[in-house]
């Protein structure tokens, strides 16, 4: 449903996508309390930084499954959100995210049009994160030695 891909202020209580284990479905729906904290959207007695360093943690060694799941989550949370702040740490976390994993070549298509269908040429890090995606892309062409399009 359209529904499923728009900012909400109450916490998921199942994965988005559909991930291979139970455990892989329990560390979605933590890694969607820390975004909504780190976005504001949920009340936290920790710092936005102590949210982000879960999420790094959880997620830099963990199935590219798990990875994409979050790409969705911020999609999700950055997707028709009511509030300006709310968004621009949701699009910060994403920066955050492709610096630290790329997202998987199934999802990076999506992904790519996600963000470019929502850059704002007003906000410098949408520009930023939009040039990321690319060039995420064109990295791993170059080191498979594939050719590729600009």
């Amino acid at each position: 449903s359209a529904k499923l891909l728009c900012w909400k202020s109450d916490a998921i209580k199942k994965s988005m996508c559909t991930l291979s284990t139970p455990d892989l479905n329990l560390d979605a729906v933590q890694l969607f309390k820390n975004l909504t904290s780190f976005m504001g959207d949920r009340s936290s007695s920790k710092l936005p930084i102590e949210h982000v360093l879960k999420v790094l943690r959880q997620l830099k060694d963990a199935p590219s499954e798990l990875q994409d799941e979050f790409y969705c989550q911020i999609a999700k949370q950055t997707h028709q959100n009511p509030s300006p702040l709310s968004t621009e740490k949701g699009w910060q976390m994403m920066l955050i995210c492709l610096a630290t994993f790329a997202p998987s070549e199934a999802l990076l298509p999506a992904l790519m049009a996600y963000c470019v269908l929502n850059v704002n040429s007003a906000v410098p890090n949408r520009i930023m994160l939009l040039w990321h995606c690319i060039g995420l892309k064109r990295a791993k062409d170059l080191v498979r030695g594939q050719k590729f399009l600009p």
